[in-house]
């Protein structure tokens, strides 16, 4: 069951001041450019035909090198495109093209709410391994922080240029590796990933070794109780692959564990978040009612 997104009170004037910041560009320039216009033009054919989301991204595409800019580091490079196809989707309300972790908040979220009701505790301990944008490590932060208020929010990546400059009020930032993660032993209470582990593996030379590597560190840096969540496509490994993997490990794993996570249909929903409206959830009830099994 998907349930249909709609319409909520939406600001874009923060979104577009965000643009503007990556390349330093005036943000009255931002409403009055070709971003500004296909927004108008959106706004004006969902008061009659409808609006074709894909057919809007790709109008923007061509906008990504005046909008980021150039710099000498491919990292930023690459960290100001994935920013700005977060704020674009978000601004004109597209189909989701550009993940991020608001995009599985509905999974990560009710994840660690089945964890607090089984082992309530205080002061959780929170990691995100791997992070592209700010807004990204935004998104984990005001997740865990709506579960766990008094949480203590951490974030490592072996890169990082914007990501690095977050503020410490929101994660703590520190370069590392997921297979090799700098803190001591039984710190965090949850550990979480989303689309890390193309990257991880897939420049690896061996995928499984590397893999073994990273659960081995989840698992020595998880406090009694902890939970690994984890938001990655499927192909690296198949199901079964994946599965004797991760029970090559003490991890308590069940049936309910491995599947499709929840997802927002709409950045615009994740924004409203932790509104939460139900509308706004692909597959929440199905899934809640397998997380409770």
């Amino acid at each position: 069951m998907k349930h249909e997104s709609q319409p909520i009170p939406f600001d874009p004037q923060p979104f577009y001041k965000k643009i503007a910041a990556l390349n330093n560009i005036d943000v009255a320039d931002i409403k009055n450019s070709e971003l500004g216009i296909i927004h108008l033009a959106q706004q004006k054919a969902r008061n009659t035909t409808g609006w074709q989301k894909d057919l809007t991204m790709r109008a923007v595409a061509p906008l990504v090198d005046k909008y980021v800019g150039g710099s000498t580091s491919k990292r930023e490079v690459m960290e100001k495109i994935q920013q700005f196809g977060h704020l674009t989707e978000i601004i004109l309300d597209t189909h989701t093209m550009f993940t991020s972790y608001g995009t599985y908040i509905p999974g990560f979220h009710f994840s660690l709410v089945e964890q607090r009701e089984k082992t309530p505790h205080n002061n959780h301990t929170s990691l995100l391994i791997g992070a592209m944008t700010q807004e990204g490590i935004e998104e984990y932060a005001k997740t865990v922080k709506t579960i766990h208020p008094d949480a203590s929010c951490s974030v490592i990546d072996i890169e990082g240029v914007t990501t690095a400059a977050i503020d410490k009020k929101t994660a703590k930032f520190v370069y590392g590796s997921g297979v090799a993660i700098p803190f001591a032993d039984n710190t965090f209470m949850s550990i979480h990933t989303n689309y890390l582990w193309p990257s991880l593996l897939n420049n690896s030379i061996d995928k499984e070794e590397t893999f073994r590597q990273m659960l081995s560190e989840v698992h020595r840096v998880l406090a009694p109780n902890g939970v690994m969540l984890a938001a990655e496509p499927l192909g690296i490994f198949s199901v079964d692959e994946l599965r004797d993997q991760i029970t090559n490990y003490p991890f308590q794993f069940r049936k309910g564990n491995m599947m499709p996570p929840m997802k927002f249909i709409s950045k615009r929903d994740m924004v409203a978040y932790p509104t939460f409206p139900k509308r706004a959830i692909a597959g929440r009830d199905e899934v809640f009612l397998m997380l409770q099994k």
